[in-house]
């Protein structure tokens, strides 16, 4: 079953320069989109259509709060395959 998901990043100034939506797509497999982002040189904020499987898009989460983002989501869903 596909997941998916509309999640709100807070960055932190030590986590804003790293690639945090390019790791979301890469080590845990999941599609992302941006919608909206404010990003600048110590803080920022994305918006980010997440799809996936449930199970990577928790552990996804719970990996980007470990990273020390902030993570609201939105609006979740799960779809059918």
């Amino acid at each position: 079953m596909t997941a998916q998901a509309r999640w709100h990043l807070t960055y932190s100034a030590e986590t804003v320069a790293e690639p945090i939506v390019w790791s979301l797509g890469i080590e845990h497999s999941l599609v992302t989109n941006i919608r909206r982002a404010d990003v600048r040189d110590h803080v920022g904020w994305v918006i980010l259509d997440v799809r996936g499987e449930p199970e990577q898009m928790e552990e996804a989460r719970r990996w980007l709060e470990r990273r020390g983002l902030r993570v609201s989501v939105l609006t979740e869903d799960v779809i059918p395959d």
